[in-house]
């Protein structure tokens, strides 16, 4: 008589936070969760990025709406210049409360995965203080925000026109407004 074939591995494990079999390659699971976290990275500054120029359009407004309309300011901006040596600018103080710098952009997402924090094994949270003052600390020369800025310019702005965000510091600390 022959036993039944009984498995004490983990080969029809799942992984506890990549959502893929355990037994597959690390390095295939690594770029899986590297995959989910990019894709969910991009769509946080992509609400963060209409956020902010529906803020500076002072509306509501979406899509083709929202872009005719800052390229109206845009226009009035550059046609009644003051001073022709000067750049012209769209300037906007913001000042977010707490309750927005530290909301989710992510929440009523549906259609987006979540990656997974590994050391508390709850889902990451994406929200503008995150994305505005995170810094890439290999670099000297990165400034707080600068991704989202880049990511911003690069994706709603025509060539030639800049995004540029400057986060309010406490005078002795130097620590970045919220804390």
């Amino acid at each position: 008589m022959s036993s039944p074939k009984v498995s004490y591995g983990v080969s029809n494990a799942y992984s506890k936070h990549s959502g893929i079999p355990a037994y597959v390659d690390p390095a295939r699971r690594f770029q899986h969760t590297r995959k989910i976290f990019d894709n969910a990275k991009l769509k946080a500054m992509g609400n963060l990025g209409i956020f902010v120029l529906q803020k500076l359009d002072n509306s509501t407004q979406t899509g083709e709406a929202l872009a005719n309309s800052l390229k109206t300011k845009w226009q009035r901006v550059t046609t009644n210049r003051k001073h022709p040596h000067l750049e012209p600018t769209l300037f906007k103080r913001f000042e977010f409360p707490k309750e927005i710098y530290n909301f989710d952009l992510l929440e009523s997402e549906s259609d987006i995965e979540i990656p997974i924090n590994k050391k508390t094994g709850e889902p990451i949270k994406w929200t503008p203080r995150k994305l505005l003052t995170w810094k890439d600390s290999s670099k000297n020369e990165d400034k707080p925000g600068r991704y989202f800025t880049d990511y911003a310019t690069i994706t709603f702005l025509p060539s030639g026109l800049e995004l540029r965000i400057f986060p309010s510091r406490n005078r002795t600390t130097r620590k970045i407004i919220p804390n």
